[in-house]
């Protein structure tokens, strides 16, 4: 803040060169010196070059004063102000009934706030308003882009909800809902309750303290979710964070474009990785490498003119890429970058077998092509079924794919886990189809399996048919578990 102290002379004589002062709660004075001649009954607005920190949210005792040679009369040589600095009053946002749904954890940057477990039956989750601005605040960086997750929990049980994130980013005291809504997520789901996305921090957004404001809402419809007033059930919590400037050199990963999350087996292609230059000098050279599971980095040396808040794609020679299920991390270096937390981007890659139509697997041979992915407690198990635990029999002997087969109870609460098959080569096929055999043992009101396919290597996801779909026979008939998973495209594949 610049400080500004108002002289007059109320003496007879011209006065110039002469010390004038400020302090803040009694610490070291500020002085500068006052070189423009002030005549008599003449005043003068003196605007110090040396500024005044007010960020921190308290109250400031300012004392002004000057000296001036000859002058006896010091009653009116000291003035005294003080100053308050407080945050923005902003808009109310709360649930209205303390039942059901809640915040359990939201982390982002240097934030890691709240136990997002138990999902449900959680005693915890009766808040409708929470106020954690004076915590520590969020550390963000203009034109940054930052990973953020929030976790939902559920007092008893589960129920669809919906999240934004609304940021102060001009420090205005409200909300644009155009340029200030950060992200949007949901709806969440008894599988998934955890949401994540990315924040990416606008390059004009003002420097210092703001508010950053989480609502989840019990809703299937993010459209019903607002950055003021109040809902039904849910909970919001502020926060507050710091935005920082854009250092001056600043470079990270922002996209691993090639390999895909997932290929066919033994495809040869390049690594493709995106950087960007995040601070406000250019870049001019770089090192950007690639680490595949734990074999040593592979290097490259970039050179060009990467200019602020633009990016490029770096190139590696085509290698083959491997088979089966791997940790792929790029990462870039630049010397004197003090900033780590946007050098390094990491995946999982899966390289899966090709097939061509037709296709049958009894899953009894030596060869198994499926691959699973598993959550906490559970996992698709391959072999022999337990004549006395569900499901007790196979319709080919002696093999089935099952949920923690041989265990009782089958699966735990929450589970999340996929089985995929191979990739199959569609490029000639002609009215295609898939059956399969299916035997579940679920809860009736908040179980299902579902069955997807994905045009993009498994990316995205989306669900095949519809209920009770009239090209389907003994298809699915309820929404709750309208799904299974089939990957489609010229080469395409299933999961479940």
């Amino acid at each position: 803040m610049i400080v500004k102290l108002k002289i007059k002379n109320y003496g007879t004589q011209s006065i110039i060169n002469f010390p004038i002062r400020y302090s803040i709660n009694g610490q070291v004075p500020v002085t500068e010196t006052v070189t423009t001649q002030l005549n008599p009954q003449d005043t003068l607005t003196y605007a110090f070059n040396i500024h005044a920190n007010l960020s921190a949210y308290q109250t400031y005792h300012f004392k002004g004063w000057l000296d001036v040679t000859g002058d006896v009369n010091h009653i009116n040589d000291t003035v005294y102000i003080d100053v308050v600095n407080s945050m923005f009053t902003y808009c109310i946002s709360t649930a209205t009934n303390p039942n059901d749904d809640d915040i359990g954890n939201v982390t982002i940057s240097n934030l890691n706030h709240g136990i997002a477990t138990p999902s449900t039956s959680n005693p915890s989750s009766t808040n409708m308003y929470s106020d954690f601005t004076g915590l520590p605040p969020i550390l963000l960086t203009k034109g940054q882009s930052y990973s953020i997750s929030v976790s939902q929990i559920d007092l008893n049980g589960f129920y669809n909800c919906c999240v934004k994130v609304f940021v102060d980013w001009d420090y205005s005291g409200d909300f644009d809902e155009l340029s200030e809504t950060a992200f949007i997520g949901g709806p969440t789901a008894s599988t998934n309750p955890t949401l994540t996305g990315t924040i990416n921090v606008p390059v004009n957004a003002h420097i210092g303290p703001t508010r950053f404001r989480v609502v989840l809402q019990e809703t299937s419809d993010p459209s019903y979710v607002h950055a003021c007033g109040t809902y039904t059930w849910g909970e919001t919590e502020d926060y507050t964070a710091l935005i920082m400037p854009q250092l001056a050199i600043d470079a990270g990963i922002t996209a691993i474009v090639a390999p895909p999350l997932t290929y066919p087996q033994g495809f040869t292609g390049p690594i493709q990785i995106t950087v960007k230059d995040f601070g406000t000098n250019p870049i001019t050279n770089m090192n950007v490498a690639y680490k595949l599971d734990n074999n040593a980095p592979v290097s490259l040396g970039w050179t060009g003119n990467l200019t602020t808040n633009n990016t490029t794609t770096v190139n590696f020679p085509a290698i083959t890429w491997p088979n089966g299920l791997h940790s792929f991390c790029a990462f870039v270096t630049l010397v004197n970058d003090s900033n780590s937390f946007n050098d390094t981007l990491c995946r999982s890659i899966l390289g899966v077998p090709v097939d061509t139509l037709p296709y049958y697997d009894n899953f009894d041979g030596p060869v198994v092509k499926f691959t699973t992915a598993s959550s906490t407690g559970t996992n698709w198990l391959l072999g022999p079924p337990d004549p006395s635990i569900f499901p007790n029999t196979a319709v080919s002997s002696p093999n089935v794919w099952g949920t923690n087969l041989g265990m009782s109870g089958g699966y735990s609460a929450n589970a999340l886990c996929y089985l995929t098959t191979q990739i199959f080569d569609f490029t000639n096929a002609i009215n295609a189809s898939i059956s399969f055999y299916f035997n579940h043992s679920t809860d009736p009101y908040g179980d299902g399996t579902r069955l997807e396919y994905s045009l993009d290597g498994g990316t995205t996801w989306t669900t095949l048919g519809t209920v009770s779909d009239p090209l389907g026979i003994n298809w699915y008939n309820y929404t709750l578990w309208s799904s299974r998973r089939l990957e489609k495209g010229n080469l395409s594949s299933f999961r479940i």
